[in-house]
């Protein structure tokens, strides 16, 4: 509680007396230790502040930061202003409250309280006391304590109220002399919220002004509704700068608006906001894989609005504007620096870089294959594998004996492998692996098998005859076959060397009594030896050229000998000479061991691989300028029936009895036993009159078959659909064959009933004409739920489920009538049948029956009826001349293309004709 103590002079006039108390009540306000009103220092208008080297976020910032502090100096001065008024009302409330109590009891009232604070003349003035201040004590001394605290309460009643009137008084110039105070304190140039003044009612308006100013740039419905009450607000609030009339409270009245606006609008906190704050960064590093999704999160607080917007590499991604960051189907080019920038009216932050690396685990796109070379082929064994990845995949190559036991082959970092002059420790199970930071990928195993190989030999069929003089054979002991054979295998012998070529088959055939057939063929030396356990095809075709030159100098020197006849072979003491005109040397035949075949360079021989047997072709090759026929040894595919596992196998071994294979070049027994095809049908009901036949098979088949209630085959398809109009009701099953690419045949058989078709027959008279009412009757082949009858145009349908149908008072026209009939969802009849009312009692005209045609083959059968009174009717196929006709009309040899008939009615004065159109 403020102490307020004022000091009122009785030896002046009452009235400056009041005066004086006002002034003091006013100093004890203005400068109060609450209370800091004061000039301010003269300050320029404000300009905008104009950057070009800043970032706008900042010039924004600095703005802010501006119109936050023009806003709170602005509630400072009219605070202060409010204040004062509030300080001069309390200081007055306090001693009218002090003044006004009674007194308690009469030890709280001294007579030194009193009377120590009054001097004579105040109480010669107050109560027309006479004499002297020496009288008063006197008078004071003689009293008891009771009189005297009687005298006391009523000195202080008379005080009170002579203090409330000069209070009151007081109150009354309390503001004029406040406003004059106010009118010196700003009478030089001042300034409010950034704006100079040159007067205390010019501060009133520029604070109003910049109040005014700082709400219009304010977004929000708030700003609108403090706009609309702010002129009556200055218009109360500039009063207690003009009005001289005003009291202490009704000055506190009038800065009461505008206090209210301050502060509503204070609590907006817009333009002492502070920028947003990020408290939830995104990762600093977020790896997404390719055709995945990114997702990331930035979450940040704000006073105001607040706007987020995703940057890739410093630039904006359209449409990210929320706190989470979605982008699916990444791609390599997604890859970078992502950043979350929140920003609001007062200001930006910026987020944490987040490096997004889009990565994809290796897919294979190029796989291994089984490979099969032979032992030290110079090229090698080449695997090859390629993965798409990001980053770019290393590689690494596992080998092993078994699938079960991969071992890294070391220094292997690429996606190929090559393993020169590959040896049979080389054969295995190969594999490569593709990786990156994050994952791998490993291709599966594959089997490399490394062949066998030999030098082929080369083998030159020879046949000559040989003949001797009859006396000198008679006469000699070279009487059989088997001297004979001895003695050409000796002089063979000595005339070509036998070390290098060697002789095989030979064989001698009596041509005649002096004469005999030799046959026998030249071979060249095999030379496969393996004594380092390592195979080197160098090595191999060097010993196999000269083997092959001895062979072909045997083969000269043979016919040089036999041109010559220097060629004798010495039989017990007879010489046998060849004839040289029978001299012939046969095609080249090239050797390979059991389970081989000749490679392409015709020197050595490689084991036939698993699923294939050696087997000789005859080939032409052109040889230094000739043509030579050769028989060569090669592998081929086991047929079907039959598959060989092994490696370098001269035969196929066959499957079980009634098994096979599926195909050629089997290697196991297993492909023998492969499914048999199987056929699984069933028939759908789609409909009281309508099936479907449905099969599920094992494997794709070649053709299809179905026979109908043991019928003759024909081809169809499946799924395949019945229907009673094409096979009538009733009972029935049909069988499906199958076959298959290989031979397998599988079949099924489907049983199933129909019921007959739903169908509207009308009677051959309908619909009959007289005058103007129509009558038509039907039948349904079964029994339907509902038939409705009605007229074409006219919408209105009638239940007819009786099969008869009436309309009345028809206008002549043409009509149509249509007929539905319905017994489910699928099964639904409808017939059309169009008339005519004519007011013409001698109107003819014709209508078909039913369907009409009906076509069998060639022939066709039209049915009609007619209406009115014609007495005959002339038919006409196509442009064939006319004839008299009557229901039904058989048409035969019709030819097949399009056709028209027509029916005229005849005897009719008026006639409508029937044009039926149809197709064989």
């Amino acid at each position: 509680m403020v102490s307020t103590q004022v000091t009122f002079n009785f030896n002046i006039p009452r009235v400056l007396s009041f005066a004086q108390i006002a002034q003091e009540l006013i100093d004890e306000a203005f400068f109060s230790p609450s209370m800091t009103l004061k000039r301010s220092t003269t300050r320029q208008k404000r300009l905008r502040l104009v950057r070009q080297a800043e970032p706008e976020v900042d010039l924004n910032r600095q703005q802010f930061e501006q119109n936050c502090a023009d806003l709170q100096n602005v509630r400072q001065f009219i605070s202060e202003i409010a204040g004062s008024f509030l300080q001069i009302d309390q200081s007055l409330q306090e001693v009218t409250m002090n003044i006004s109590q009674p007194p308690g009891s009469q030890d709280e009232v001294q007579p030194t309280d009193t009377f120590a604070s009054l001097n004579f003349t105040l109480l010669q003035s107050a109560f027309n006391i006479s004499g002297d201040e020496s009288t008063l004590k006197d008078l004071r001394d003689r009293l008891s304590q009771n009189e005297e605290y009687i005298l006391n309460l009523a000195l202080t009643e008379n005080y009170r109220n002579l203090v409330a009137e000069i209070l009151q008084g007081a109150m009354d110039n309390a503001f004029p002399d406040w406003q004059a105070r106010l009118e010196i304190l700003y009478n030089q140039s001042s300034s409010v919220g950034g704006y100079s003044c040159l007067s205390f009612t010019d501060c009133l308006l520029t604070a109003t002004d910049v109040l005014e100013q700082l709400i219009e740039n304010t977004p929000g419905e708030l700003a609108r509704v403090l706009l609309a009450e702010l002129p009556s607000a200055r218009d109360d609030l500039l009063q207690i700068g003009t009005s001289m009339n005003l009291t202490i409270l009704q000055a506190v009245e009038k800065t009461a608006p505008i206090i209210d606006i301050i502060n509503r609008y204070t609590e907006n906190k817009y333009w002492c906001a502070s920028p947003p704050v990020i408290t939830n960064q995104p990762p600093s590093e977020v790896n997404v894989s390719i055709n995945g999704t990114l997702n990331i999160e930035c979450e940040a607080e704000s006073d105001l609005p607040l706007t987020y917007q995703w940057r890739k590499d410093g630039n904006p991604i359209p449409n990210a504007n929320t706190n989470t960051l979605v982008i699916a189907n990444m791609q390599r080019l997604d890859s970078g620096n992502y950043t979350c920038y929140v920003f609001n009216d007062a200001g930006s932050m910026l987020s944490i870089n987040t490096s997004v690396i889009v990565f994809e685990l290796p897919e294979f796109f190029l796989t291994l294959v089984p490979t099969s070379v032979y032992e030290g082929l110079d090229n090698g064994a080449w695997f090859a594998c390629n993965a798409t990845s990001w980053p770019y995949p290393g590689w690494r190559w596992y080998f092993g004996q078994t699938q079960d036991n991969l071992q890294t082959i070391e220094g292997e970092d690429t996606n190929e492998l090559l393993i020169p002059n590959p040896q049979r420790k080389h054969e295995g199970w190969y594999t490569c692996e593709a990786f990156n930071g994050h994952g791998t990928n490993r291709a599966d195993p594959v089997f490399l098998r490394v062949l066998p190989v030999t030098v082929s030999q080369q083998a030159v069929p020879v046949e000559f005859q040989i003949r001797a003089d009859a006396f000198l054979v008679e006469d000699s002991q070279c009487d059989n076959i088997i001297t004979i054979q001895a003695s050409v295998r000796n002089s063979l012998i000595a005339l070509i060397d036998s070390d290098a070529t060697l002789i095989s088959n030979l064989d001698i055939q009596q041509v005649s009594d002096f004469s005999y057939t030799v046959t026998f063929s030249l071979v060249s030396r095999n030379v496969t030896r393996n004594d380092t356990g390592t195979t080197d095809l160098l090595e191999l075709a060097n010993r196999a050229l000269p083997t092959r030159l001895d062979l072909q100098r045997s083969i000269s020197a043979l016919r040089e000998a036999a041109q010559q006849q220097g060629f004798l072979i010495r039989c017990g003491g007879v010489d046998f000479s060849i004839v040289p005109s029978t001299l012939t040397v046969q095609r080249l035949t090239y050797i390979c061991p059991p389970g081989q075949q000749l490679s392409a360079n015709f020197i050595l021989c490689v084991s036939c691989e698993p699923g294939t047997f050696p087997s000789y072709d005859e080939r032409t090759r052109v040889f230094n300028g000739e043509a030579l026929t050769e028989r060569i040894p090669e592998c081929i595919p086991c047929p079907t029936g039959s598959y060989e596992p092994r490696v370098g196998s001269d035969q196929c071994m066959p499957c079980p009895e009634f098994h096979t294979t599926t195909s050629q070049h089997s290697t196991s027994k297993e492909q023998c036993f492969a499914d048999p095809l199987s056929l699984q049908c069933s028939a759908d009901e789609v409909g009281p009159a309508r099936t479907t036949v449905n099969c599920l098979q094992n494997r794709p088949t070649i053709n299809t078959t179905c026979f109908f209630d043991d019928a003759d085959a024909q081809m169809c398809e499946i799924p395949l659909p019945v229907d009673a109009l094409t096979i009538g009701a009733g009972n029935h099953d049909v069988k499906i064959r199958v076959a298959d690419s290989i031979g397998f045949v599988a079949e099924d058989t489907v049983d199933f009933y129909l019921h007959s078709a739903l169908a509207i027959h009308f009677t051959d008279n309908s619909p009959r004409i007289t005058g103007n009412t129509m009558t038509a009757e039907f039948s349904l082949t079964r029994s339907v739920h509902k038939v409705t009858c009605h007229l074409a145009r006219f919408g209105y349908k009638h239940d007819c489920t009786s099969g008869r149908i009436t309309f009345s008072g028809l206008a002549p026209r043409r009509y149509e009538l249509r007929v539905s009939a319905v017994n489910n969802r699928t099964d639904e009849a409808k017939r059309r049948r169009r008339f005519e009312i004519s007011d013409d009692p001698t109107y003819c005209t014709t209508h078909l029956i039913n369907d009409g045609v009906t076509i069998n083959g060639d022939n066709v059968t039209v049915e009609f009826a007619g209406i009115g009174s014609a007495a005959s009717h002339l038919c006409k196929l196509d442009r064939n001349d006319p004839f008299i006709c009557m229901n039904p009309v058989i048409l035969t040899g019709v030819g097949t293309g399009d056709h028209r008939f027509r029916i005229t009615p005849q005897g009719c004065n008026s006639f409508r004709f029937q044009l039926v159109k149809f197709s064989l």
